[in-house]
């Protein structure tokens, strides 16, 4: 049982709610910003009354940018929904709705939360891998996104404990009658997830996977199936530099294409070598503000290569 204890569900990874592809985007992009603010690159607006304002830009939660009517019925079914968050088996938790509005205009979409889900969200955003954003914008499957969710959090310890009952709870499946057989929830439910995960891993689009086992009651494959064991595989840090190459990613490497040129070895390698560095670092963001920054410097390339250097000892 001690092993057991370990493994001990996170409270708002494992809460829970039953979100559609746009709504899970939306919510993903508000953790995204969260842990931008925790590591000081930016600072979310703060209104009198506490709530915060995300700026989030259209394509990030559309990047086909044609389905604004379902983006905007994201924010109805965001602020007519609650999110149920379990603490401890005594019955303390946390009831709330997500949002208090949202706004599309101009290609961007403005959000307002309410302070007292912060916490929660915050929690949550500690608990993700770097690559989290970029992955989660791959997965069609909403079972596949929670799944993702479940399999961050218990990642370091490669196994995941739970049983069939569990699973249906946090994904408000108790109550639909087709996946209370075992059979059909398996099916459309963690295989569906299990294989969406798989052939993201192998196209280099996901940096987690998993395979599981089935603990049955009685004798042979014909009892019930009482416990899920989930075996988590994911791939080493600077495997997955695809998916890490973000829109602040291209913006760096055409600065250093626009004001190094790359005309000889020396540049090439450089370039090379910074794109490389940034990513294995989880640095984008903050190379992207290095540029920024450049560009008004006298000599753009001298100020990035000298903050480069102190900052990423490049």
């Amino acid at each position: 049982m001690a092993k057991r204890e370990i493994i001990q569900p996170n409270p708002v990874t494992m809460a829970r709610y039953q979100y559609n592809v746009f709504e899970k985007r939306i919510m993903y992009q508000v953790v995204g910003q969260l842990q931008r603010e925790m590591r000081g690159e930016i600072k979310i607006d703060i209104s009198l009354f506490g709530d915060r304002y995300f700026v989030i830009p259209f394509g990030l939660i559309d990047p086909d940018k044609k389905n604004h009517r379902k983006v905007r019925q994201a924010f109805q079914s965001l602020q007519d929904k609650k999110i149920s968050i379990d603490y401890d088996k005594e019955g303390n938790g946390f009831e709330g709705r997500f949002i208090n509005w949202g706004n599309l205009e101009k290609g961007t979409v403005t959000l307002s939360l309410p302070p007292a889900i912060m916490p929660a969200l915050t929690e949550l955003a500690t608990g993700f891998t770097a690559y989290s954003s970029v992955v989660v914008m791959a997965l069609q499957s909403t079972y596949s996104m929670r799944f993702y969710e479940w399999l961050s959090r218990f990642r370091d310890t490669g196994k995941w404990y739970t049983t069939p009952d569990d699973l249906r709870e946090m994904l408000l499946l108790m109550d639909h009658k087709a996946y209370q057989n075992y059979a059909n929830f398996k099916k459309f439910v963690i295989d569906v997830a299990q294989k969406e995960l798989q052939d993201l891993y192998n196209a280099g689009q996901s940096d987690i996977y998993f395979a599981y086992e089935e603990k049955r009651s009685g004798r042979g494959r014909g009892g019930q199936v009482h416990e899920l064991i989930f075996t988590i595989f994911w791939a080493e840090k600077g495997k997955l530099a695809d998916t890490a190459k973000t829109e602040d990613y291209y913006y760096v490497a055409h600065f250093l294409k626009t004001h190094f040129q790359a005309k000889t070895n020396d540049s090439k390698q450089y370039t090379e070598k910074v794109l490389a560095k940034i990513i294995e670092m989880d640095a984008t963001r903050r190379a992207a503000e290095i540029a920024e920054k450049a560009k008004a410097k006298e000599n753009p390339a001298a100020y990035f290569r000298a903050v480069i250097k102190q900052e990423l000892g490049m």
